[in-house]
């Protein structure tokens, strides 16, 4: 009998980070089901339109629980006890042959029908592996506001002893698999496998699912340096005015075109009565939708300095910008001989303008694949993750 895998999928983060596990999965013959628990449209992923066109993928729905989820908050919680108990998530898993339930970052028992998923799942011997849903590029354990507040107030981290129920609970990289010990975890139950999102066959291919950016279709000339500024999460330690300033500064040079582009969980610029910055300045694109991977492709020069996503750009061969002077956390990039490191305002425009006379403003290679060596190959550079992490699950399921 074919193995059955469910993995359940909430958002954007979630397909885009275990999009390579499930092609690998798909190409290998096992059989997949995701479910979406949130209103997040799923059939609508381009990655999940691609995967519809294999016999072994199929979508899960609970248009009751959807539509219960937009109700009042106490009606929503006691439809959910009455309809998506135990005994709903023991009929879904048995009725679908289900042999091995795949999460995102979680604590397992504060995910409501989820939560009962994993539950039952346990009880029926069923394995439950839990897999990154982003990727953790900070060194400094006080990342945002949350955090500098919940150790301030407790001299502790927070607990993640719980997550030690899982089977398996996986991370990409050696430094975050420390820091999730430091708070807690079992050395036996979390391991690092690397990045399968930000390996070198999946960027090629990934920009594929998603069409060209053409954000400034008119004029561009031999003299413009395409810019993509990727925005960080605003309470992770950012000093957004300065950061809003830096922005300003750039597009004084008319021939810097700038894509702006907002976090992946909701973050963008402000307003324009509170930044000044408004889509009707020729040289900008203001928060865009393109997706990352396409702008990524389409940039000369990219700028970042709190989001994972520089890792793609180095893996595609772009020249990054981190100004680390717009935040106070420590980051695998700084000092990384990978990217160019900024202290000030300054020196972000000096390496554009050096762009833009046409001189290299490119990293060491070498640099490059060490930082590629420890952060997106778990420090063997002999490895695909995704085969890591297919492996991995074949031998607990």
């Amino acid at each position: 009998m074919k193995k059955t895998f469910l993995f359940i999928l909430n958002n954007y983060n979630d397909v885009d980070q275990t999009a390579p596990l499930i092609n690998t999965l798909l190409e290998d013959s096992v059989c997949i089901k995701i479910l979406c628990l949130s209103d997040f449209d799923l059939k609508q992923d381009p990655r999940i339109r691609h995967f519809n066109s294999y016999s072994t993928f199929s979508v899960a729905t609970f248009p009751l629980l959807l539509l219960l989820n937009r109700g009042p908050k106490t009606i929503r919680w006691v439809s959910r006890e009455i309809f998506f108990n135990v005994v709903t998530a023991f009929f879904f898993l048995a009725l679908s042959r289900i042999s091995l339930c795949v999460y995102t970052w979680c604590n397992p028992r504060r995910k409501g029908f989820q939560s009962r998923i994993f539950l039952v799942a346990k009880k029926m011997g069923i394995p439950n592996v839990c897999l990154p849903h982003g990727q953790n590029i900070f060194l400094n354990y006080d990342v945002n506001t949350h955090l500098r507040k919940f150790h301030s107030e407790n001299n502790a981290w927070p607990d993640f002893s719980p997550r030690n129920e899982f089977d398996l609970y996986v991370v990409q990289t050696y430094h975050h698999r420390q820091m999730n010990l430091d708070w807690g975890m079992s050395p036996n139950k979390i391991c690092a496998l690397g990045s399968m999102r930000f390996f070198q066959s999946w960027v090629d291919s990934h920009a594929q699912f998603f069409p060209p950016y053409n954000g400034f279709p008119l004029g561009i000339s031999e003299r413009d340096v395409r810019i993509v500024f990727f925005v960080p999460h605003w309470h992770y330690n950012v000093d957004e005015p300065r950061t809003t300033e830096l922005i300003k500064l750039i597009l004084q040079n008319k021939n810097f075109l700038v894509a702006i582009k907002g976090h992946t969980r909701g973050h963008q610029l402000d307003s324009e009565d509170e930044t000044g910055l408004h889509s009707g300045i020729a040289n900008i694109d203001l928060n865009t939708t393109a997706s990352s991977s396409s702008l990524i492709q389409w940039c000369d020069v990219a700028i970042n300095f709190g989001s994972s996503i520089g890792l793609e750009a180095i893996v595609a061969g772009k020249p990054v910008i981190n100004p680390k002077f717009l935040h106070t956390n420590r980051t695998v990039f700084d000092k990384s001989g990978a990217v160019i490191d900024a202290e000030s305002e300054d020196q972000v425009i000096a390496v554009l303008n050096d762009a833009q006379e046409g001189q290299s403003i490119q990293c060491s290679i070498g640099q490059r694949e060490m930082l590629i060596k420890s952060e997106i190959c778990a420090e063997n550079v002999d490895i695909n993750p995704a085969l890591v992490y297919k492996n991995a699950l074949f031998e607990i399921s």
